[in-house]
């Protein structure tokens, strides 16, 4: 078996042994999920959402007004019985004149990871770093990754995956990059190293690819027409649900 998709179990099989009742309910089917309403979901496109460990911060792309072109915004909320606040603009020091999409927190939540681009040139990551992980405005100036992560090619959606106990620092991303099967394949880089492909989760169709918790997700789509996919790319109709494993959200 593929070294990177053993660890990755080993490191799903330690979280579970820590939550029994949270593998059950990972376990049971998914409640149907349900529109996070007008404080969120506008006329314009919503997507690529992340949460917060406290799940009272909501991340996300958007190309309402008040972004330029598409950025990342933000809403709180007081607790996970409240209504979402307005969201926000993350504003300059993360979002710039192009395209910022595909937020993803690290664990921690000290690092912010997504991917920057324009109609001119292919996706890149990016991350930026806040001291404070209460202080959703208080992000630096972004950088990019290393040339082993970001290529000539299209590489984005981001997804930062750690286990302490396992010593895991893992980061899967889609990419456009030669060598691949399809025109968009998963990849990982251990450690922000020499990236490779995830053979067990690519195919001859495009893939994307999203984390939840110590599981990897993809989402694959055949480029004949729209298309809506975890990266966000989407018509104009996209909006954030939410589905809760077993129960109803």
């Amino acid at each position: 078996m593929n070294r990177h998709l053993t660890a990755l179990i080993a490191a799903a099989a330690a979280v579970a042994a820590l939550t029994p009742s949270a593998r059950a309910s990972r376990q049971s089917g998914w409640s149907e999920p349900v529109n996070l309403g007008s404080a969120i979901n506008s006329p314009y496109e919503e997507s690529g959402p992340a949460i917060s460990n406290d799940g009272r911060a909501l991340y996300f792309q958007s190309n309402r007004p008040g972004s330029n072109n598409c950025d990342i915004w933000v809403a709180r909320r007081e607790s996970v019985h409240d209504d979402w606040e307005t969201p926000q603009n993350l504003g300059a020091a993360v979002n710039g004149e192009i395209c910022e999409s595909a937020p993803a927190l690290s664990r921690d939540e000290h690092h912010l990871f997504f991917a920057r681009l324009s109609p001119t040139q292919p996706a890149d990551i990016w991350v930026s770093y806040r001291r404070n992980v209460r202080d959703d405005f208080g992000w630096e100036a972004p950088v990019p990754l290393n040339s082993a992560i970001n290529t000539e090619a299209s590489d984005g959606t981001p997804k930062y995956f750690e286990s302490r106990k396992y010593g895991l620092s893992q980061l899967y991303f889609y990419s456009t990059r030669p060598g691949g099967l399809g025109s968009f394949d998963i990849y990982v880089a251990s450690a922000f190293g020499t990236p490779v492909s995830v053979p067990e989760l690519n195919s001859l169709k495009s893939m994307r690819v999203r984390r939840s918790h110590a599981t990897v997700w993809r989402s694959s789509f055949t480029p004949i027409g729209s298309a809506r996919s975890a990266s966000g790319i989407c018509g104009p109709q996209c909006g954030v649900t939410c589905s809760i494993p077993g129960r109803r959200p």
